[in-house]
């Protein structure tokens, strides 16, 4: 047999090999599969998540009413119009691939103390609802999360929906995430902060923090060294001492245990200045 013969069948019998395999990693068409569905660009804006806002009901909730998981971008589309503060900061999630993919439950219930949405959700007054079967049972997000790696979640229990209560007072809420690089990377320091303010004096407080404990935790000392006080920046500064009281960090590769204290403090100060209309951006590089 001549050579040129032998090549053409080791190479026909490399190609089959090849066609073979490919088939068992691909797969084949069996005539199951579900119909392509085609929508417009408008159709998968909106459908996206299938986000609800709530109306004339008794709490004016904001629910996640959808049949599939809920992303982290449909949350951002949804909360957007609301807090655009919240939105903003989930623009720095990961990327758009990702945000499409991830859903706000798993980055609840992983328990992870750098969590981008527990603070948030947590300083906005959210609530967890549980299901296991026809059981159902709710709790504030924060009770959730007990210690590193444990959350208070039974066996065969799921989250199954995050509810918003709507502020009907004018927005105070904002988030700040501290990275080393600014777009998709996980967070140093992750504050979210809710202060109420009425006739000069703090009336309410909510205010969490990730990065900064084992789990997202709120900075309680934080909120009752304000409440009832002058909304004032002596105020603020003076409650700043207090979060050394709330929060005892770690160092590790993302920042140092008194890089994560000095700059949580200093955040109070950020949001003071940003609800007085002095916006800061982390953008802007100055001599």
């Amino acid at each position: 047999m001549s050579s040129p013969i032998i090549q053409l069948i080791v190479l026909a019998a490399i190609a089959i090999f090849l066609i073979l395999r490919l088939r068992d990693v691909l797969g084949t068409r069996e005539g199951f599969e579900k119909p392509v569905v085609t929508r417009t660009e408008t159709e998968r804006v909106t459908n996206r998540g299938k986000f609800e806002v709530i109306e004339g009901g008794p709490d004016h909730d904001i629910s996640d009413h959808t049949d599939d998981p809920a992303s982290v971008e449909a949350l951002r589309l949804a909360i957007a119009p609301l807090h655009p503060s919240f939105a903003a900061m989930l623009d720095r999630f990961a990327s758009a691939q990702v945000r499409a993919a991830a859903t706000v439950g798993g980055n609840i219930a992983n328990g992870s103390p750098i969590g981008d949405t527990p603070p948030a959700l947590i300083a906005l007054g959210a609530t967890l609802q549980l299901r296991r079967g026809d059981d159902m049972r709710e709790m504030p997000l924060e009770d959730f999360f007990l210690e590193y790696g444990k959350q208070d979640l039974a066996e065969g229990e799921f989250v199954e929906a995050v509810v918003i209560p709507r502020d009907s007072g004018p927005n105070r809420f904002r988030v700040y995430k501290l990275s080393k690089r600014f777009d998709q990377d996980i967070s140093a320091v992750l504050g979210a902060f809710n202060v109420g303010v009425e006739n000069g004096r703090v009336t309410s407080a909510r205010i969490a923090f990730g990065g900064m404990a084992g789990v997202p935790k709120r900075a309680e000392a934080v909120e009752a060294a304000l409440m009832s006080k002058p909304w004032t920046m002596e105020t603020v500064r003076e409650a700043k001492w207090a979060f050394a009281a709330d929060f005892k960090p770690m160092s590790d590769m993302r920042a140092s245990a008194t890089y994560r204290l000095e700059t949580a403090a200093n955040l109070l100060e950020r949001y003071f200045l940003d609800l007085e209309g002095q916006l800061t951006s982390v953008r802007e590089v100055r001599a």
